[in-house]
């Protein structure tokens, strides 16, 4: 027999029980959004942190790349020389000089293709006509080649610094 407004103890425990599941149900719940999103916010991080370590290995090696670039434009520049050094005035070489090679190198269109695309390049003689010095930059990084004539057997050098 049940009275109005008055509860049993069976029902305050039945409440009590639903109380603690819905409880528990919330608590799961709460837990589980947690996890999640400690998983998520590691993925992020580890993102984070594979994409920062990319970026920094692309710019080591494509600084890198640039300065071999650099390098070989400047062989390139250094062997154009070499061809123009013993070649006779008269088809446009420097009859054992490199004086003139500036003007030669641009005529054909050396320079241009060399000027601006992984660095800077100069070509500066030096106190004699028998050597010439390439000089090329990109970014922190600068290379010189020497290029010159040995007096001995009259062939060409290529000094790298």
């Amino acid at each position: 027999m049940r009275f109005h407004g008055v509860m049993s103890i069976y029902e305050r425990r039945r409440i009590k029980m639903a109380r603690r599941q819905l409880d528990q149900q919330r608590n799961k719940q709460v837990l589980q959004q947690l996890g999640l999103i400690l998983v998520a916010v590691a993925i992020l991080v580890f993102i984070i942190i594979f994409v920062a370590s990319g970026i920094q290995e692309y710019r080591e090696c494509s600084a890198q790349a640039n300065l071999e670039e650099v390098i070989s434009d400047l062989k390139t520049l250094a062997a154009r020389a070499h061809q123009f050094y013993p070649l006779p005035i008269t088809m446009g070489g420097g009859n054992k000089s490199f004086v003139g090679f500036v003007e030669f190198a641009i005529k054909r269109g050396w320079l241009p293709s060399l000027a601006g695309h992984s660095g800077w390049y100069s070509i500066v003689f030096c106190e004699t006509d028998r050597e010439v010095r390439l000089q090329g930059t990109t970014g922190n990084a600068q290379v010189e080649l020497y290029v010159r004539t040995n007096a001995d057997d009259d062939s060409l050098v290529v000094v790298s610094r």
